[in-house]
């Protein structure tokens, strides 16, 4: 897993079409069915089917289900041609249990997967495979989303939307400048927690996306510190962060951002439209991207869906 494949080897995806099939997966946390059933209406009215796995509903403390249950769901999904797209459940924690098993199956094809939180371990994964994934809000809570969230959710997969027409705006520029790179990264928490292992995110050429919930100020900074004295951080382009949500007093978490923003020398802004809010957009990771940090945006810059 310490090798990276080079983005131009995958092509765009087909763009999904009422009527498609989407599995349903729980890699991570168990979920309230009554929860996921709301969120499941929202997809049957703009005509998508989903097929929830066995494990979705299933709980073992923490987990949905054992390792090997989700694992072979995941399998299933990723492999099994009826379905159009995998779409996960919801986070919480579980997903880097299975990161060792799926290092062992050989010729999986690339799939649009959805989701974020926990399953950023994910992300990783398939993205150091050369794989497109998305950044996007987990089954769970999907009825909770904003209206814009929900729309532009379904207007990326059936391309009524073009990534590269969008400008991620919003952002505060907390350091100035223009970058391009490939776009990654997802929650902070995971990807401190997989920093060392051979499934460690890779920063080269690469503009990094961090949101992350629930974590007391001084964990982010431990967090942040520990990328800034990573051997790649000076290979990184630039940073995109989202929201913090839940994460302490507000100036505080804008004090600890600019601190590192000013250390990290990179174009860095906070705030765009991603995390755990309700106006949770979709971000295609994987992806080459612009981010112009003077103005606070960023910009996708090659087609995902055909």
């Amino acid at each position: 897993m310490n090798k990276t494949i080079h983005k131009d080897s995958i092509k765009a995806f087909e763009r999904l079409e009422k009527g498609d099939v989407i599995a349903v997966v729980s890699p991570s946390g168990p979920v309230k069915r009554e929860k996921i059933k709301k969120s499941a209406s929202v997809f049957k009215r703009n005509g998508f089917f989903l097929k929830f796995l066995p494990s979705v509903f299933k709980r073992d403390e923490y987990l949905a289900g054992s390792d090997n249950e989700r694992f072979e769901d995941l399998c299933e999904a990723l492999k099994n041609k009826q379905y159009k797209a995998v779409l996960f459940s919801r986070g919480g924690y579980g997903s880097m249990r299975l990161l060792e098993r799926l290092s062992n199956i050989k010729n999986m094809s690339p799939k649009p997967i959805f989701g974020f939180s926990d399953i950023t371990a994910l992300h990783i994964f398939f993205g150091r495979l050369g794989w497109i994934t998305f950044h996007s809000p987990n089954l769970n809570g999907f009825s909770e989303l904003s209206k814009r969230a929900q729309r532009f959710f379904f207007d990326v997969i059936t391309k009524r939307v073009d990534f590269r027409e969008i400008e991620f705006g919003s952002g505060e520029s907390l350091r100035g400048g223009v970058a391009e790179g490939i776009l990654i990264g997802g929650n902070l928490s995971i990807i401190s927690a997989l920093s060392g292992t051979k499934f460690d995110i890779d920063l080269r050429g690469k503009i990094l996306f961090l949101e992350d919930v629930d974590e007391q100020p001084y964990r982010i900074d431990r967090m942040l510190t520990q990328i800034l004295l990573r051997k790649d951080v000076r290979y990184l382009r630039g940073i995109v962060f989202g929201h913090f949500s839940n994460c302490g007093r507000e100036e505080l978490l804008i004090r600890i951002l600019l601190e590192f923003a000013n250390k990290i020398k990179k174009p860095v802004i906070y705030g765009i439209d991603s995390g755990h809010i309700k106006n949770n957009l979709v971000l295609p990771f994987n992806t080459r991207c612009r981010l112009n940090a003077s103005k606070g945006y960023l910009s996708v810059l090659e087609r995902i869906f055909l």
